[in-house]
């Protein structure tokens, strides 16, 4: 199991594996409007689904190891 995988299983896990930017935004502890930048600059990975932006869970969780990295 990689380290991305293991975090992924620990961190997190009240959380759902799609996240909506506000959860995305609670969990690094900013605001939304920072998470829709950091997805349109490409910093995170984001998709606009029915008009609201969704962060898959793994990708936050690699996000937030490689920012502790």
């Amino acid at each position: 199991m990689t380290k991305t995988e293991e975090a992924y299983r620990l961190m997190l896990t009240e959380y759902p594996d799609l996240l909506t930017a506000e959860q995305a935004a609670k969990i690094l502890g900013i605001d939304r409007h920072q998470v829709y930048r950091m997805v349109d600059r490409g910093e995170l990975f984001g998709i606009k689904l029915a008009g609201q932006y969704k962060i898959a869970k793994l990708r936050l969780v690699e996000f937030i190891l490689g920012q502790v990295a």
